[in-house]
């Protein structure tokens, strides 16, 4: 395959490649939302709980281990074809990462400053929003950033159960033997991860400045 092929490709099939680029962004979008809307009240709800904490990491770190097409296959009989499959798949392999990086997180405050806090009067919900949580912020951004990007990876497999997304000319290229099609699902794939990425990254920045953590 030549480069000239290649751009041959995307100049003729640019329209279903935009569509089918919206629909794997949002895919992924919906499924990190969850994946923090569930992960991070229960890393919260973890936080001194030694022994839940084993069983949740265990149990989430077990889920992670499940071949991706396998748990894919698992999930189909029961909530059927399409992205609500997809979506509950990535929210089962993020929960690791988005849940470990909470508690990595509230847990790395120095105990010096902990003692500082309660000695000036902070009951423990002050100190952990008003300590923990900004002192935390970075674990908090690394963790929905490697889920982000993992979760874009793994969307391309939405395609097995006919969720649409960049697995699209991916799986069809290498059903067909067809390389511009590889490669231009690829491309498009690594595109969204970087913007993704970049943009959780601008984000990170600026909660940082409001909370004070940077200036």
């Amino acid at each position: 395959m030549s480069f000239a092929e290649l751009l041959d490709y995307f100049e003729y099939n640019w329209e279903a490649l935009l569509e089918l680029t919206a629909e794997h962004a949002w895919m992924s979008f919906v499924a990190l939302a969850v994946s923090i809307a569930i992960g991070f009240p229960l890393g919260l709800l973890l936080l001194g709980r030694p022994r839940i904490e084993n069983f949740a990491l265990t149990t989430a770190g077990i889920l992670y281990t499940i071949p991706s097409l396998a748990l894919l296959a698992i999930l189909v009989p029961i909530t059927g074809l399409g992205i609500e499959t997809v979506v509950i798949a990535l929210v089962l392999y993020s929960l690791l990462v988005i849940m470990r990086n909470v508690l990595m997180g509230l847990t790395s405050t120095p105990a010096e400053l902990l003692d500082a806090a309660e000695g000036i009067g902070l009951n423990p919900r002050q100190v952990l929003w008003r300590v923990r949580m900004p002192l935390a912020l970075p674990y908090f951004a690394g963790g929905i950033r490697v889920a982000g990007v993992s979760i874009i990876g793994m969307a391309t497999l939405a395609a097995w159960v006919g969720a649409g997304g960049l697995g699209t000319p991916i799986f069809r290229g290498i059903a067909q033997i067809d390389f511009a099609q590889i490669f231009a699902g690829t491309i498009l794939v690594f595109a969204i991860g970087v913007v993704f990425d970049l943009a959780l990254a601008l984000l990170e920045r600026s909660l940082k400045k409001r909370m004070g953590v940077e200036r």
